[in-house]
C-alpha cells in the first residue's frame, strides 16, 4: 500500500565560497533511494587583490577563483592576468545561435570590475561566454572594452559603468565572408540575450558596429548627457560575383530585434 512521510530537514548557512552537498538515503521494504542535496555558495562578496602585475595565479587557484558566485577584483592587471578571467567556449552557432552549448568552469554572478585597471588599458576579452553571470560593474580606470569582453553571457541583465568612467571605446567587429556569404560579430558585450537596458559610459567617445549585435532584448540605449561621442562606426562591405557588385550594410546595433529608444 502507498504511504507518505514529512521529513524535515535543517542546514545552517554555507560559509563556503563554494557549493556543498549533502546526500540523503531513504530506504523501505522496497528498496533505498538515495536524494543528492546541493547548496549554494555563500554569496557575500569575495575580493580578490592583484598586488602586483602577473601575480594573480599566485594569489588564488584557478578553482578557488572560478567558485566565487559574487566576485570583486582590484589591482593592476597584465595580460598573463587576463588571460585566467577568459571564461568559457562555444560549439555550434553555425546556422543558429539556438544550437550553441556552452562549456563553462565559471560560477560568478556578480562581478565588480570598478577597482580594476590593466597595463593594456583595455579590458581584453576576459568573461566571455559565462551563463551565470547576471550582474557586472566595469572598470572605471581603462579606457577600451574590446571585442568579445562579454561575448556570449546569456544571463546578463546588468551592465553598470559607474560615474565618470575613464571608458573612451566600446568595440565591435562585423566581417562578411563572400564564400560562405555569412556576416561574423565580435562584439564586446555580443548574444547578451538577457540585457534590457543599457546606460553608455560618461565620456564615451567611440562606439563600434556589433558592440551589441544580437542582443535580442535589449530595448533602451542611454547616451548621458556628458558623453562625447565623435565616432559611430557602422560597417559597409561589397560582394563582387564577377558579373555585378552588391553593397551590404550592418548597422550600430545589428540584431537588437526589441531596440525601441
Amino acid at each position: 500500500a502507498l504511504s507518505s512521510r514529512t521529513v524535515t530537514l535543517s542546514a545552517q548557512a554555507n560559509p563556503n565560497i563554494t557549493p556543498r552537498m549533502a546526500y540523503l538515503i531513504l530506504s523501505t521494504d522496497q528498496g533505498s533511494w538515495q536524494i543528492t542535496i546541493t547548496q549554494k555558495a555563500n554569496a557575500q562578496q569575495v575580493t580578490v587583490h592583484v598586488p602586483t602585475p602577473g601575480s594573480l595565479a599566485q594569489t588564488i587557484s584557478e578553482d578557488d577563483l572560478h567558485s566565487i558566485v559574487n566576485l570583486k577584483i582590484t589591482g593592476e592587471l597584465n595580460e598573463d592576468d587576463l588571460e585566467l578571467l577568459k571564461g568559457g567556449s562555444y560549439t555550434g552557432g553555425r546556422y543558429s545561435m539556438e544550437d550553441v552549448v556552452i562549456t563553462c568552469d565559471w560560477h560568478v554572478e556578480e562581478l565588480d570590475l570598478s577597482g580594476m585597471t590593466t597595463t593594456t588599458n583595455e579590458t581584453g576579452a576576459i568573461f566571455q561566454c559565462v551563463p551565470s553571470l547576471q550582474k557586472v560593474v566595469m572598470p572605471l580606470h581603462v579606457e577600451k572594452v574590446t571585442n568579445m569582453a562579454f561575448y556570449l553571457c546569456p544571463s546578463l541583465e546588468t551592465v553598470d559603468f559607474g560615474n565618470n568612467s575613464d571608458i573612451l571605446t566600446i568595440e565591435g567587429s562585423l566581417t562578411y565572408n563572400s564564400f560562405t556569404g555569412r556576416t561574423y560579430t565580435f562584439g564586446a558585450f555580443e548574444h547578451c540575450v538577457s540585457l534590457q537596458s543599457v546606460t553608455l559610459p560618461d565620456n564615451l567617445e567611440e562606439l563600434s558596429a556589433g558592440a551589441f549585435a544580437g542582443c535580442t532584448s535589449l530595448k533602451e540605449i542611454i547616451f548621458p548627457e556628458t558623453c562625447n561621442v565623435r565616432k559611430l562606426s557602422p560597417v559597409a562591405y561589397r560582394y563582387n560575383n564577377g558579373i555585378s557588385t552588391t553593397w551590404f550594410y550592418q548597422g550600430l546595433f545589428n540584431g537588437c530585434t526589441s531596440l525601441e529608444t
